[in-house]
């Protein structure tokens, strides 16, 4: 909070933009859209609002009190029950239960049904990197809401074109403490973060969720991951070794994760899909020498996989070293007799008309 005071102008900026692009949703609304008109003219004047506190340059006011589990607030005749719900969008995320009006604030965590096309934080239920976990805690403290629910009258989601239901919630709730429950029992077995990806996916062990909002099959492999990282403290190896050539680390830094692989107990979680995505991360932010090495470690660490040698070779064209991107692509097509992808690009590269 102390730090947004360094941040004010932009804030302003970014307000003022915004109050111009929801006056001009407003004034494109159908003239049968009552409630959206309403629900858009209720952001417009919060954030009308908050640009007239922002350009008065008023002083932060930090709390004086804060809590890591739960807090009971009595404020005047109304009392706020506070819960700690975070790891599933930002590390803070309370919600704030008012038993005086039955309302459950859940912020910006979770939304059964969306009211445009872009609910913004909402559109995804998944655990996010980077974020400090604690899901013992989070289940705990959603198992004591979820208890309330007779007194809940209405849920009040973070954004305005979001809703959520108490059904949504038990939903979302028995997902996030089925999917701890797998990667604690997996974690004790023995088994490697490969099983987990195979057995917990939504077609396999949510059918109900695969249509539901704010899931897709790449957001429930990212609470996998983050979960695994929690119980076992294996760190990713595609998100290190991402970080060391981002950063220009020598040649030995990558060789240590590439060889920790195997070893026990393991430091690292290994995944090709999420390197591979790594190395095209490089590729699309126009930096191919560090897709390269990339993509060379891949290789190295799944020597019998076609579709390594493949995104090896497509990085390589594009790094102008026609000789080594066919090599690559006649490897893969070795491993492979079916990908088209190589023999075509392996065509074009012999016509004259591959791009690099």
């Amino acid at each position: 909070m102390a730090a947004q005071a360094g941040d004010r102008q932009r804030m302003i900026d970014w307000n003022t933009t915004y109050i111009g692009e929801l006056r001009q949703q407003i004034a494109a609304l159908p003239a049968d859209s009552a409630t959206a008109r309403s629900k858009l003219q209720e952001q417009l004047a919060l954030t009308e609002l908050t640009l007239e506190v922002r350009k008065s340059d008023a002083a932060p006011c930090p709390p004086t009190r804060t809590f890591a589990d739960r807090l009971t607030l009595d404020v005047g005749r109304t009392t706020f029950e506070l819960y700690y719900i975070g790891g599933m969008h930002s590390a803070s995320d309370i919600a704030v239960f008012v038993p005086k009006l039955g309302l459950l604030m859940t912020g910006d965590t979770m939304a059964d049904t969306w009211l445009t096309d872009t609910p913004g934080c909402l559109a995804s239920f998944t655990a996010r990197p980077g974020v400090r976990h604690d899901f013992p805690l989070l289940l705990e403290n959603w198992g004591r809401l979820l208890a309330k629910k007779d007194s809940i009258e209405r849920f009040v989601t973070g954004h305005w074109n979001g809703e959520l239901s108490s059904a949504g919630a038990e939903a979302r709730v028995d997902y996030v403490r089925t999917l701890w429950a797998g990667v604690n029992k997996a974690a004790a077995e023995g088994k490697e973060i490969g099983d987990l990806y195979r057995e917990y996916t939504l077609a396999a062990k949510f059918p109900q969720l695969v249509e539901a909002r704010g899931f897709q099959q790449m957001f429930n492999i990212g609470t996998i991951q983050e979960m695994w990282t929690a119980v076992t403290g294996q760190q990713s190896a595609a998100d290190r070794l991402y970080a060391l050539i981002d950063e220009g680390a020598d040649a030995g830094a990558i060789r240590e994760v590439i060889a920790a692989r195997g070893i026990k107990p393991a430091r690292y979680y290994y995944s090709e899909a999420a390197l591979n995505m790594r190395g095209y991360g490089f590729l699309q932010e126009n930096r191919t020498p560090q897709a390269v090495v990339l993509f060379k470690a891949i290789v190295e660490l799944y020597p019998d996989s076609w579709n390594a040698y493949d995104s090896l070779g497509e990085a390589l064209l594009s790094a102008g070293d026609t000789d080594g991107a066919i090599r690559m692509y006649e490897k893969s097509v070795e491993l492979n007799p079916d990908n088209q992808n190589g023999k075509d690009a392996l065509a074009r590269i012999r016509s004259g008309n591959a791009k690099t």
